[in-house]
């Protein structure tokens, strides 16, 4: 099976290096040229609390990959980037191929469903990993090793999925194939909705959530929220969310989360696809989400705010020690 990884962050390095250590025929679709250059020159480095591990992947630039040549194809770039990642995917994946969304949020699963569902088959990942990029051909494992596959409509997994599986476990990952993703995509969704903004606003790492009682206080809030949006939505969390919450801030704990990168790096963040969607639907069924809201709205607001010089790190510093000894 070649399976091409659309995206090149900090997932989709992992991915790609994880299979092609495990002799897996994966490669890599990037955007910028620079990246190209550099992992097809020095190839994917992985550090992890084990150790390093390097692995070769061919990577092509967006506009050179070769057409219908892909029997998979993940889909890893933001969740903003997904429709212009739709005409990629067209170009490298044959017909009929598996496409998945190994995407944040709520929303680009959707549009791929829309856009790819009749030629292709399109299933969600959900993603219970950390990961940083270091570099453009480097990535800092931060600990999780789940992946939850499947469709949304409850059809049952091909051989192919089976397949592709199989190949992720000898990856490192533990993987579960589901008849329907879509009680996972919540269940992540609530863990992201509460650990990303908190962590992104104060620049923290995941595991400072479980420092503070006042932080693990408003995240298990947000959480809540979030599963009264679900079940209006005719979704029920496969687990109890505070407990996948408090599990994985546990397990990614030295992690910074994707938002918190993205603004430490002055990119738009994916906000409106996990706090902006919990908003949106709540509004639909007459729901008030106070937590949810107000993070969404300081997490726009930094984002309004990128060109204004930010205060000095001791101040941040000492308002994070004032937290801490709240908590105390």
């Amino acid at each position: 099976m070649r399976i091409a990884i659309v995206g090149c962050g900090s997932m989709g390095l992992l991915l790609a290096a994880r299979l092609a250590m495990a002799g897996g025929d994966a490669a890599l679709v990037c955007r910028r040229g620079e990246q190209v250059v550099a992992i097809n020159e020095g190839g994917v480095r992985v550090y992890s609390p084990g150790g390093v591990g390097e692995a070769r992947v061919p990577a092509a630039h967006v506009s050179s990959a070769p057409r219908s040549a892909f029997d998979a194809v993940v889909v890893a770039v933001k969740a903003y980037d997904t429709v212009s990642a739709v005409d990629v995917v067209r170009h490298v994946a044959r017909r009929g191929a598996l496409v998945l969304s190994l995407q944040n949020g709520i929303g680009p699963l959707e549009i791929l469903e829309q856009r790819l569902g009749g030629a292709y088959t399109v299933l969600g990942v959900v993603a219970y990993v950390g990961a940083r990029r270091v570099s453009d051909n480097e990535v800092e494992y931060a600990g999780g090793r789940r992946l939850v596959v499947g469709p949304r409509r409850g059809e049952a997994a091909g051989p192919e999925v089976d397949e592709l599986a199989e190949l992720l476990r000898r990856g490192g990952f533990d993987v579960e194939v589901v008849s329907d993703v879509e009680p996972w995509r919540w269940d992540k969704l609530a863990v992201n909705a509460a650990v990303n903004p908190i962590t992104a606003v104060l620049g923290v790492p995941n595991g400072a959530i479980a420092r503070s009682e006042h932080l693990m206080g408003l995240a298990e809030n947000v959480v809540r929220e979030v599963e009264l949006v679900a079940r209006a939505e005719g979704v029920k969390l496969p687990r109890d969310p505070l407990a996948a919450l408090r599990e994985a801030v546990e397990a990614t704990s030295s992690n910074k989360s994707s938002m918190l990168q993205d603004i430490e790096a002055r990119r738009p963040t994916e906000v409106d696809f996990i706090n902006g969607v919990v908003v949106r639907l709540a509004v639909k069924h007459g729901i008030h989400v106070p937590y949810n809201e107000a993070l969404y709205l300081l997490v726009k607001s930094v984002e309004d705010l990128y060109d204004v010089e930010k205060p000095p790190r001791e101040v941040v510093e000492a308002l994070w020690k004032v937290l801490e000894r709240g908590a105390g």
